[in-house]
C-alpha cells in the first residue's frame, strides 16, 4: 500500500520540550523520504508550525485544516501551504 499523505494534529504549544521538536522535524525527514504530503491543523505555533514549516523546507507537500474561530489564536499559516478555512470542528 502506497501512503500519499498522513494527516497529524498536534500541539500548538510553544511551552514543550526541546526533545518534542526534535522528534517533529525527524517525522517530517521520514515523510520528506518517501514524498508523503502533510495535512496539519494548519497553526504556525507549537509543534504544528515545526512540522509545516520543517515539511516546507523539506519541499513536502502541506495542508492546513483550520476552523475560522481558531484562525488568530492558532495564528494560521498561509505562506507556501495549501489553506482550507472550514466553519467548525466538525
Amino acid at each position: 500500500m502506497d501512503i500519499k499523505s498522513l494527516t497529524i494534529y498536534c500541539s500548538s504549544s510553544n511551552n514543550l520540550d526541546y526533545e518534542y521538536y526534535k522528534s517533529t522535524r525527524e517525522i517530517c525527514e521520514i515523510l520528506s523520504n518517501y514524498d508523503i504530503s502533510v495535512v496539519y491543523g494548519g497553526g504556525q505555533v507549537g509543534l504544528m508550525g515545526e512540522l509545516a514549516k520543517t515539511s516546507i523546507k523539506l519541499g513536502n507537500k502541506v495542508t492546513g485544516i483550520i476552523p475560522e474561530f481558531l484562525m488568530n489564536k492558532e495564528k494560521a499559516l498561509i505562506d507556501n501551504i495549501d489553506l482550507k478555512i472550514v466553519k467548525n470542528m466538525q
